[in-house]
């Protein structure tokens, strides 16, 4: 901790003398450990480049120029070890010292970046160990060992098939026996690259390898050169081979060098202190594992250090040995290249670097930049050749050197030469360089601003235009595929938030928070200019990108490894269209599930006009497999002609000429074969409206290859164009992704009307107030969102509105005339359109009639809301015209509309009634609550009526109230009597007497022709929408005796009676409402839309809601928790579109939101609750949905706890994280448990049921029935939604051959091949004593079917044995590293203690084999084993004896001596009666002879026991000297065996023995072979 004063002094506002003193303390943080990932990719051209040259030295790039780092704490973690996965996916292993436990994490980089920054990381296992450990990590295996070197123990963990889980597969594996007891010095611990086997060094330099698969070390030992400094060792990627790098020093001896190179600089060539420094490696060849090293090769002398060495595959092509230079911040790579053929083992003398840091480059390549740029991306534009222009470059160079001109000749020879090679080897167009300029100026002559300069060597372009062009060769990644979800991404970025909104309008709101970040601004540039969409998809690594970046002229990123993710964007704009590029990751990825791989081709299908899909049809012939993705989703969208338009375009990659013809009939036979067994549903005619092709492409560098893009740019230019404007693709492409987004499989069209009504709505206000779209920040007009074109905005003459207005006058358009405005009074609303009508046609001031001046003010604002209702439902009409009418979403807005028109119409209706301050009429809203007013002075402004009485001065004005009856007076001259009238308490009065000065009656009264009574209108009257009482007041004559008041108004006031109708009733009466009718309704006169609910039978919309972005399930097991996405279906009932009669409360017949229209079957699945999605009481026999979650399952199974998915499950866990319609694809072959229906006809034989005798839960008391796929099915009355492929696959018997060789692979790269019964399911079980159907395979012990070898079959080993004189020889002896050694070499050290080791060997393998498999025994234990030894004579030392105890056999065995000669004869005539002798028919009888010298074959004993025994013999014989007599016996026994085509059959064998290693490594592997491998459960649900 630091304290920093900032600064002292004295305080003044204290009683005491004190100290202010401002500071801050620093707290140091401890160092922490970056760790900082690079990750690199191979480029397209270098892909192509090793497939042509295997010794071409491509050139790797970051990812990330800087890498992806995190922190991690060094006094909390010692960091172990870090490995990548194919997955893109890291193994880091840390050591916590607080804890004392091992963590390991699994992740992505950028995802451990964020977990460890964020201090969130999470490991998926962790392990209580002390820090004396060393740890092993085979990649393509998915194994990780770790090894205690304080206790000589050994754990080994492995992954799971996905990836998911790190599992324990070996624990507690003791060692110290192979040592002697005592804790060895284990130096270096390695997997054996592409095997089950681990490498322990020794300090000594000692080396020996560990067999995971029976847990036994191999004989033989290595000792690596440790009197040297041992640094590393490695092994190869493919396991062939064993690296050990030494640090050596050499003697300088002058003499020896060449004085011509040697420049006396002992350091340059290595030397120092008299000695030279050489890095070597030492390669040992596995297979001869135990001999001395088989190659020694010296290492460049910058390549350095050897501590941080690195073994890296390409492609499977090429082995990278890579070091890591700390101290020049680079990679050194030298080319490995292994040859076990001829033992070579070489490197390649070509290297390259790869700097972590900045590097000055030579000149020379900035110019190579244009060469690597047009290797990758194409040189002429494909898809618009006018964009094809010369290019040109100006070379500025720091010289004073006055010869520029000869360097301008360089530049352009090495530029000629460089494009004539490009084109030489890609065969690419390239016209526009054929006028590629160069030129070359020195520094000092350069003058940007000079304006010739200018003119002769700048470019113009328009500013934005040029923006636009950089910015489109970006690509985007709009979408990814994860957790078996489709995931829209928001500027190329996942986003976390929560779009469902509880409004119902869950795609909506999904795809107005989908962006795709720059190109959002580019497509709205260009927002009414065509789109076609042009996508590439096909097979993992067979240039994709390449392709589409050829035909297109995007810039998307190739190589040989997997680069895309997801979906990417990128467009080219032209002068007729957008093109938009739409580039997919690889398909049949191990990274993908089925279901996320059927996303991207259904999002593909949908979106795209053209896709180009690549496939290796040449070098994988299933297309089934292929296209399973397609046709998953081909009946998930319905077949709408106006969603599937796209053409797919199959591109059979690398054909050649000779072979197309051939390659594309076999790929349309298999392919129409596919077509024909789906029917209808078949792909091709549901989703691909736009046709198909099929091309055979040639190979890359054929100069055909691009001549065939110009083939499909002409096709597309002939193709429909599917989006007439941008706005429409941007729109349809974010629903589309929305859609998939929440699995809601509905008809787009109905989401595009819901959507665009729904805008249309949020838009009603502004357009109705302002005939805009957006006032504010910048406005935007009423748009025809499909045209692109604005709705007419015609501008008012108003001789067509007022009669008689005779001048001509136009007045200003509707658009930003504020009309409508909930907080703004109608008197501000209506100031300048007023003042405008004033200032245009007449004042009001100046009419002597305000009743037309009134009349025609009305007339005037009639004329402007007229024509914005106009426009606004012209806006509504053209916004929805392309749509169907009668949508009840439709009809619904067309009513929201007219509800907003309304509030215009009413508003601006004028109220007419007298002022109550003058006789004008009133111009406030007709419905308005306060007084009558004119909204004037109330001031009558014409002259005075007297004239002479001013004797010819200015006439002054009028002095009544404006409007007002009578001859106009002033006030300035006595013009007439003056006296108040005498009805001055009445309305409509003057106020003073108008009659003569000095009159002679004594009634006063005013010109007024009228007093009006004054009284509160009559009208009160209790009606539908509650009580009305009408504001005015009596206009009769006071004088008149009258007991009804009548106001002004005419017309009935009261308000229609039809619910949300505002407009008044449409009867001239006022007083209707007194009307002696019965049943007095006062209705407006109009239609009116019915707000019913339908009452059609059936559902009338089905609604997708997801329930929130995503749930957790926790499971009955502790640990288990699945986090997914729930959506459920929801049934709506629209509205009525129906209208309502003029003066009705209902139209006739039932309520319906569309006249004989479709309605959807009320149908649900029981098991997802998804209705169906025909029409009601449709004629098809099933129901038919696309199915959600199975919320109404829960697991069953005959385990009670079992793994699905790689989740630990329980009967009785729900099965709402399951989807319906792929929980059948999951499991593959396949049984269901249903209630049982009838016990006594299931326990009848049938095809599609089979009862269950045991109690199974959950509710174990009520019987259960296993059932067919196809049976399950037809019980849910819908109909299947798998493929026909995969329903007949389903028909299939679901039992697997248990042998462990179907489930585990031996490649990483080639997944295991599954061996299923090859009968029905629920067949009659064979007999396994018979023979298998058609001779192939076997029958298992439980009556099924299996073409391959039988690993449930056990044993009778016959061991046939030379104890001859020369078996006595000690050339070939027991091996000291192994257990037995000191029991054997007592009496046997020489060759028959070999084979004694040898034997004792196999059977211990044996019993360990079966041990690795859960300590299943029962199997081997049922083997049986017998010894016979043969000279002249022959012995049975034990015969038909059990493996319970090896000791006593191994003590019988070492009872024998060798001597005498050699009689093959005796010994095969004892074997084959040994066979007769414990014949038995569950047991395979194998026979391993083992001789050492040279007799004549006994062929007719040996034909007659594989005669007798030709259905059980299993023949294996060894010998040291190449015996032609066994060679002889092993074809003779294998002739009588059955012909197989499975190559997982047992064969007779001979086999020449080279020493004691080789002879027990072989006798291990026949061990191997027979061993018995545990069945795989199948969790039956």
């Amino acid at each position: 901790m630091v304290l920093n004063v900032l600064s002292v002094k004295e305080s003044l506002f204290t009683p005491n003398y004190d100290i202010e003193a401002i500071y801050n303390i620093e707290v140091l943080q401890p160092n922490k450990l970056q760790i900082t990932i690079y990750e690199v990719s191979l480029k397209e051209d270098d892909k192509l480049r090793i497939q042509e040259n295997e010794s071409y030295i491509p050139y790797p790039t970051l990812r990330n120029q800087s890498g992806t780092s995190f922190l991690i704490d060094p006094q909390k973690y010692d960091f172990k070890k870090i490995s990548q996965f194919d997955s893109r996916k890291f193994l880091l292993v840390l050591y916590n010292k607080e804890r004392l436990r091992i963590e390991i994490f699994f992740d992505t980089a950028q995802r451990l970046a964020h977990d460890f920054n964020s201090s969130n990381s999470r490991s998926i296992k962790t392990l209580n160990a002390d820090e004396n450990f060393l740890i092993a990590i085979n990649e393509p295996k998915g194994l990780l060992a770790i090894y205690n070197t304080k206790e000589a123990k050994l754990n080994v963990f492995s992954f799971d098939d996905s990836r998911s889980r790190l599992h324990g597969r070996n624990a507690n594996i003791q060692l110290l026996k192979w040592y002697d007891e005592k804790i060895p010095n284990i130096k270096y611990f390695l997997f054996i690259k592409d095997t089950e086997e681990l490498c322990f060094v020794e300090n000594s330099g000692q080396a020996r390898i560990f067999k995971l698969v029976n847990l036994q070390f191999r004989p033989a030992v290595c000792n690596f050169p440790y009197n040297l400094d041992l640094v590393n060792v490695l092994s190869s990627p493919d396991g062939s081979c064993i690296m050990a790098f030494t640090k050596e020093k050499l003697k300088y001896k002058p003499d020896e060098d060449n004085p011509i190179i040697f420049t006396g600089n002992k350091e340059q060539h290595g030397y120092k202190n008299d000695f030279k420094e050489i890095n070597r490696v030492y390669v040992y060849f596995f297979e001869n594992f135990g001999d001395s090293f088989s190659k020694v090769i010296d290492l460049p002398l910058n390549f350095k250090p050897l501590e941080f060495l690195q073994i890296s595959c390409i492609d499977n092509r090429q082995t990278h040995l890579i070091s890591l230079d700390l101290q020049n911040g680079c990679l050194n790579s030298l080319l490995v290249t292994i040859t076990l053929e001829k033992t070579q083992f070489n490197f390649q003398k070509c290297t390259r670097k790869k700097s972590l840091t900045l590097q000055r480059t030579n000149l020379n390549d900035f110019i190579n930049t244009y060469k690597l740029m047009f290797e990758k991306y194409p040189i002429d534009s494909c898809i618009d050749p006018k964009q094809n222009c010369p290019l040109s470059l100006k070379v500025v160079l720091d010289t004073n050197d006055n010869n520029i001109k000869e360097y301008d000749k360089k530049f352009e020879k090495y530029i000629n030469e460089m494009f004539e090679n490009l084109k030489r080897s890609t065969k690419k167009p390239a016209s526009s360089l054929n006028e590629f300029s160069i030129s070359v100026i020195a520094f000092h002559e350069l003058d940007v601003g000079n304006v010739n300069f200018q003119k002769t060597f700048s470019s113009e372009y328009q500013l934005g235009e040029w923006i636009i062009q950089l910015c489109c060769l970006i690509p985007i990644q709009i979408a990814v595929t994860r957790n078996n979800l489709f995931q829209p991404l928001k500027d190329g970025l996942s986003s976390d938030e929560n779009y469902f909104i509880e409004d119902g309008h869950h795609v909506d709101n999904i795809a107005k928070n989908i962006s795709f970040g720059w190109y959002e601004g580019i497509f709205k540039h260009f927002g009414y200019k065509k789109v076609k969409v042009v996508s590439s998809m096909g097979e993992q690594s067979c240039g994709k990108s390449f392709m589409l970046n050829h035909l297109v002229g995007t810039t998307f990123d190739g190589s040989a490894m997997r680069c895309t993710e997801g979906v990417w964007m990128s467009l080219v704009n032209t002068r007729e269209y957008i093109y938009v590029a739409l580039d997919f990751e690889g398909l049949k990825s191990l990274e993908r599930t089925p279901q996320e791989d059927m996303f991207l081709t259904l999002f593909n299908t949908v979106v795209s006009s053209l896709i180009l899909f690549k496939n290796q049809f040449t070098i994988n012939r299933d297309v089934s497999t292929m296209f399973q993705k397609f046709q998953d989703g081909a009946k998930l969208f319905e077949s709408d002609p106006e969603i599937f338009q796209a053409r797919l375009w199959i591109i059979i990659k690398d054909v050649p000429q000779v072979d197309e013809n051939d390659i594309k009939r076999e790929f349309q036979l298999k392919l129409s074969q596919l077509v024909k067994a789906e029917g209808e549903d078949n792909f091709i005619t549901r989703m691909y409206k736009g046709g198909m092709n099929i091309t055979p492409w040639p190979v890359f560098n054929d100069i055909a290859w691009f001549k065939n893009l110009a083939k499909i740019k002409k096709s597309l230019d002939k193709q429909k164009t599917k989006y007439e404007n941008a706005k429409t693709f941007l729109q349809n492409t974010k629903v589309i992704m929305a859609k998939l987004k929440i699995c809601d499989w509905g008809s787009l069209n109905e989401n595009l009307i819901q959507i665009r009504v729904a805008m249309l709505k949020r838009l009603f206000p502004i357009a109705v107030s302002y005939g805009l779209e957006q006032k504010d920040p910048n406005i935007e007009c009423l748009m025809n969102y499909d045209s692109g074109e604005q709705i007419n905005d015609s501008i008012i003459d108003l001789c067509d509105i007022l009669k008689d207005f005779k001048n001509s006058s136009k007045m200003y358009p509707d658009s930003d005339i504020l009309l409508y405005d909930e907080h703004t009074s109608f008197k501000r609303l209506s100031e300048k359109l007023r003042c405008d009508f004033e200032e245009i046609v007449q004042p009001r001031r100046e009419s002597s009639d305000d009743n037309k001046w009134f009349s025609n003010l009305n007339k005037f604002f009639e004329g402007i809301i007229e024509r914005r209702k106009s426009r606004v439902r012209d806006w509504y009409e053209q916004n929805t015209a392309k749509f169907p009418q009668d949508n009840s979403d439709i009809v619904n807005g067309k009513y929201v509309m007219e509800q907003e028109i309304s509030k215009l119409t009413l508003l601006w209706t004028l109220c007419g009634s007298i002022c109550h301050l003058c006789s004008l009429k009133c111009v406030k809203s007709r419905d308005h609550k306060e007084d009558h007013e004119c909204l004037t002075d109330h001031k009558c402004h014409f002259p005075c009526h007297f004239v002479e009485a001013h004797n010819g001065n200015l006439i002054p004005e009028c002095s009544h109230k404006a409007g007002h009856e009578g001859k106009h007076v002033c006030d300035k001259i006595s013009h007439s009597c003056g006296e108040p009238c005498i009805l001055i308490d009445k309305r409509n009065c003057q106020k003073v007497c108008s009659k003569k000065i000095g009159h002679n009656d004594d009634e006063h009264l005013c010109q007024s022709r009228n007093h009006y009574c004054g009284e509160d209108c009559s009208l009160s009257k209790h009606i539908t929408k509650g009580n009305y009482h009408c504001p005015n007041k009596c206009i009769k004559p006071y004088e008149e005796e009258h007991d009804l008041h009548r106001c002004e108004n005419i017309g009935c006031p009261i308000q229609c009676p039809v619910p949300n109708c505002k407009e008044r009733c449409q009867s001239d009466d006022h007083f209707h409402a007194f009307s002696d009718l019965q049943q007095l309704n006062h209705f407006c006169g109009n239609e009116h839309q019915c707000r019913e609910l339908c009452e059609d039978d059936g559902i009338c919309q089905i609604v997708i809601e997801p329930k929130k972005q995503e749930e957790t399930y926790k499971g009955l097991v502790k640990e288990t928790s699945i986090t997914f996405t729930k959506y459920i279906q929801l049934s709506e009932r629209l509205k009525c579109n129906k209208k309502i009669p003029p003066n009705e409360f209902r139209h006739t017949g039932k309520h319906t939101h569309n006249e004989n229209g479709f309605h959807y079957c009320d149908a649900k699945c029981r098991f997802c609750e998804y209705y169906c999605t025909l029409s009601y009481k449709h004629k098809q026999k099933d129901h038919d949905t696309r199915h959600g979650n199975m919320t109404q399952t829960e697991f069953t199974g005959e385990d009670n706890e079992f793994e699905y998915l790689g989740h630990k499950l329980r009967v009785g866990d729900q099965g709402t994280f399951v989807l319906c319609n792929l929980f059948c694809k999951e499991l593959g072959r396949h049984r269901h448990i249903d209630y049982c229906q009838n016990e006594e006809i299931c326990k009848i034989e049938n095809q599609n049921i089979q009862h269950i005798n045991e109690k199974v839960s959950p509710n174990p008391d009520r019987s259960k029935d296993f059932i067919s796929h196809k049976l399950y099915w037809e019980r849910t009355g819908f109909k299947d939604p798998y493929s026909v492929q995969e329903q007949q696959e389903f028909t299939k018997c679901d039992y697997e051959c248990p042998d462990e060789k179907h489930h585990k692979s031996e490649s990483t790269s080639v997944p295991p091949t599954k061996s299923f019964c090859e009968l029905q399911l629920f067949h009659t079980l064979l007999n396994p004593k018979l023979k298998p159907p058609s001779d192939n395979g076997y029958v298992s012990l439980d009556g099924h079917h299996f073409n391959c070898e039988d690993p449930n079959a056990a044993f009778h080993i016959i061991f046939v044995l030379d104890r001859s004189d020369s078996m006595r020889a000690q050339d070939k002896k027991p091996i000291s590293s192994y257990p037995i050694y000191n029991d054997l070499i007592k009496e046997h050290d020489n060759r028959i203690g070999a084979v004694y080791q040898a034997v004792y060997y196999f059977v211990e393998t044996r019993i360990n084999s079966v041990r690795t498999n859960h300590n299943q025994m029962s199997l081997a234990m049922r083997d049986n084993i017998s010894l016979i030894l043969f000279n002249t004579k022959v012995i049975i030392p034990f015969e038909n004896r059990d493996l319970t105890d090896l000791t006593v056999l191994l003590d019988i065995m070492l009872k024998q001596n060798a001597y005498g000669g050699t009689s093959y004869d005796l010994a095969i005539q004892k074997a084959g009666s040994l066979i007769e002798t414990h014949f038995d028919p569950t047991k395979v009888n194998i026979i391993i002879f083992l001789s050492d010298g040279e007799c004549g074959a006994p062929m007719k004993q040996l034909r007659a026991i594989c005669e007798q025994n030709k259905a059980k013999g299993y023949w294996l014989f060894f010998n040291d000297n190449n015996s032609g007599s066994l060679k002889k016996m092993a074809n003779i026994a294998q002739s009588y065996h059955l012909t197989n085509t499975s190559s997982d059959v047992l064969q007779c064998q001979f086999t020449h023995t080279i020493n004691e290693i080789k002879l027990i490594d072989h006798f291990n592997e026949i061990a191997e072979s027979l061993r018995k491998h545990k069945p795989s459960l199948l969790k039956k649900v």
